[in-house]
């Protein structure tokens, strides 16, 4: 795309979702944030999500075949000059899309080259593949997502640090994989009406190696495209996995959760469920929240027996003055009103619940919601490291808790704790963590 060929560009002057009336100049839009794609490919990945044919690579190309060095020549404000030159043929129509959409399907797809939309420039901007160096980067690299292959040459090692490739084989022991995607400590997510439960919980989510890592591989095979929400989630988990520093749209995915849940755990809750639902059957859920519950029934009428286990992905416990006794009065041996085959009838039944596995990541929701005086919170105090069997200890990774009537997440991430706040991002410490009032926990098994 940069090897002196004479400049061309074949542009319409209109997108194809806005009125013929309204012309390109007239998208003042995040220049940061857009990308151009060719309209025609995106109504083949539209048709592709509902089980049409695959699209294809991205065809850049029709947008773009220029020196990027010449675009700064034209006295008027591309695309509108090009679209309108006499020396061009029929104009290719485009739809500009945002950064994390760009991400997903660049990815995915694959393309050509990457084309950005620079407001401050007023003009596109393309972004080749290979060659994009330091010096054309100068200036833009504050807190900006910018495309992959520009971000390779400026802050890739910086971040991409060899502790990251090592091998996490408790995930999945029959196909141990190497982990490359640890999300970095400078990631805020973009503010928006009640957005502090939503993004919370998304930060939390994000501590868990395994599960971003697993949508940033599984991305590419096209298993999403039946799933609006998967796709979704998809963009968030690559846009972080190759993000340095920055902030990142997140009202996109909240609005298609229809959810009206402000409490974080409530929010957290229906994430998983929907990953879970949507990914099917042995999905990768069940190598990072890989815990089994036994329950054991004793009808005290007839003395039957009965056992059986279920799956967990979080535990809900009711909030008590400590984590401990939280768990315990959730393990406790209960009476309980229970059908019973032989009998015939509900009767009065012993039942004991007992974790027989332990998960890799045991993610602790507690039921806030259901506090009499929400002002006046029970602390529930806990502890960096949790021992729930002889051999097995785990450490904390993540909180969620509520400071000043807003939702916040603390996160442990390349040895550090950082407190999370919307766009915001700091430095924090684990005795703040510790001395929070927890809505959420997170901790993960030591090996």
């Amino acid at each position: 795309m940069s090897d002196g060929k004479p400049v061309k560009c074949y542009l319409s002057p209109y997108t194809p979702d806005s009125s013929p009336k309204k012309k390109s100049l007239d998208l003042l839009v995040d220049s940061y944030k857009q990308f151009v794609i060719p309209s025609d490919w995106h109504l083949k990945y539209e048709s592709y999500k509902i089980g049409g044919a695959h699209p294809g690579k991205i065809p850049t190309h029709l947008l773009f075949d220029m020196d990027f060095d010449k675009t700064e020549d034209f006295s008027t404000p591309l695309p509108f000059s090009l679209s309108q030159s006499s020396n061009t043929p029929n104009p290719v129509k485009y739809k500009i899309i945002p950064y994390h959409q760009w991400i997903f399907l660049s990815n995915t797809f694959g393309s050509d080259g990457e084309i950005v939309y620079r407001s401050k420039r007023s003009s596109f901007r393309s972004v080749s593949s290979g060659g994009y160096g330091d010096e054309t980067l100068r200036g833009e690299t504050s807190d900006i997502i910018l495309p992959v292959s520009a971000r390779r040459d400026f802050d890739h090692k910086s971040w991409k640090s060899s502790e990251t490739t090592s091998k996490v084989a408790s995930l999945d022991s029959d196909h141990a994989k190497y982990f490359f995607c640890v999300v970095s400590n400078k990631i805020g997510l973009e503010m928006f009406i009640n957005s502090d439960g939503f993004n919370s919980a998304l930060q939390l989510l994000f501590s868990i190696d395994g599960l971003v890592d697993y949508f940033v591989q599984s991305s590419g095979n096209g298993e999403f495209g039946n799933s609006e929400f998967l796709l979704k989630i998809s963009m968030i988990f690559l846009t972080i996995s190759y993000t340095h520093s920055g902030v990142i749209r997140s009202e996109f995915l909240f609005k298609s959760c229809n959810t009206t849940d402000k409490d974080p755990g409530l929010i957290l809750q229906m994430l998983v469920n929907k990953m879970d639902i949507d990914l099917g059957n042995n999905n990768a859920l069940g190598n990072v929240f890989n815990g089994v519950l036994t329950v054991e029934n004793l009808c005290l009428q007839c003395s039957k027996q009965s056992e059986y286990q279920m799956k967990f992905n979080y535990l809900n416990l009711k909030p008590t003055k400590t984590f401990e006794k939280s768990l315990k009065l959730f393990l406790r041996t209960s009476n309980q009103l229970i059908f019973c085959n032989k009998c015939k009838n509900e009767s009065d039944t012993q039942k004991t619940i007992k974790l027989s596995v332990l998960p890799h990541y045991f993610l602790i929701i507690f039921k806030r919601w259901e506090e009499k005086n929400p002002t006046n919170r029970i602390p529930c105090t806990f502890k960096r490291k949790l021992k729930l069997k002889l051999d097995t200890e785990y450490r904390l990774i993540g909180v969620i808790a509520e400071i000043n009537k807003k939702y916040v997440c603390y996160g442990k991430r390349r040895k550090c704790w950082y407190l999370y706040d919307d766009e915001k991002y700091m430095k924090s410490s684990q005795s703040a963590a510790l001395a929070c009032v927890p809505y959420v926990l997170l901790y993960k098994k030591i090996n």
